[in-house]
């Protein structure tokens, strides 16, 4: 935090235990696309305490949420999802078991 040119440090207080708290609830569904929208009020979350120096405590305000049902993705006709890897093959490169990288384990 910088006042005046100074730079001191801006704690916040619980931030690592217990994060961003959000006093609006919400739904999320499956297969179903949720957008939040939040205001941070800076001027309203930031306060200097005698003993403590500079303290943030988030304002958040939910503004609006909307939900709509996630976009199907579209298949390319070109593509195969015969193996596990990435490009319908083995994970590993192969086409055997092992992805025939390496000896018989029988």
């Amino acid at each position: 935090m910088v006042v005046d040119g100074e730079t001191f440090p801006l704690m916040i207080p619980s931030g690592t235990q217990s994060g961003i708290k959000l006093n609006h609830g919400f739904e999320l569904t499956e297969g179903t696309l949720t957008s939040i929208t939040l205001d941070f009020d800076a001027g309203e979350s930031v306060h200097y305490t005698p003993g403590n120096g500079w303290m943030m405590r988030p304002v958040i305000d939910v503004i609006a949420t909307t939900s709509e049902p996630m976009p199907e993705e579209p298949v390319d006709a070109g593509e195969s999802d015969s193996g596990d890897g990435p490009d319908g093959g083995d994970a590993d490169g192969g086409n055997g078991p092992d992805g025939g990288q390496g000896p018989d384990p029988g």
